[in-house]
């Protein structure tokens, strides 16, 4: 079954009856995300994917679990939007300014998604330091609109959109 169609609720219950586990449900994902991106036109919908720690973070998510956890976001896979901090990892805000910089703290909806239990999965691209309408402008390269690529998602959140449209995350 292809688990990345169901809701967060949907799949909160799922993980909560053990019929899947975080893992299963995060590599589902990866693999959605890296079979959609194979193709003549890129969506260019993230910035950066967190494929090792995001199964690391599942199998905690999976081990919480087990021990009767059941906080509200547990084992969910999410996105985060590439101005938004998450300790040790590429900031960038779309620019090549940032380049290279790492994150030394994380943001307060990283911290309050980590406690909920959230896997954090990806960062989405953007405008350029979120000064744009249409994702287009970013180091990067255009975000991509999921259903027609040689249209844009609009927004200076496009990637967000199109991660979303795309059923990459809940």
């Amino acid at each position: 079954m292809d688990n990345t169609l169901l809701s967060a609720k949907e799949l909160l219950d799922k993980l909560r009856k053990k019929e899947i586990t975080s893992r299963e449900l995060t590599q589902q994902y990866i693999e959605k995300i890296l079979s959609d991106d194979q193709h003549d036109q890129p969506l260019n919908a993230l910035t950066f994917l967190m494929k090792e720690e995001a199964l690391s973070m599942a199998d905690e998510a999976d081990r919480r679990i087990t021990k009767g956890d059941s906080s509200s976001l547990l084992g969910i896979p999410v996105i985060i939007k590439d101005n938004m901090n998450i300790k040790g990892h590429p900031t960038t805000c779309a620019s090549k300014i940032l380049d290279g910089y790492k994150a030394s703290y994380d943001a307060t909806i990283v911290t309050k998604l980590k406690e909920r239990g959230a896997v954090l999965l990806a960062k989405s691209n953007m405008d350029e330091f979120a000064m744009g309408s249409s994702s287009e402008y970013s180091c990067y390269g255009p975000v991509r609109n999921y259903r027609d690529r040689d249209r844009s998602p609009g927004g200076s959140s496009g990637g967000s959109a199109t991660v979303i449209a795309a059923q990459w995350t809940p």
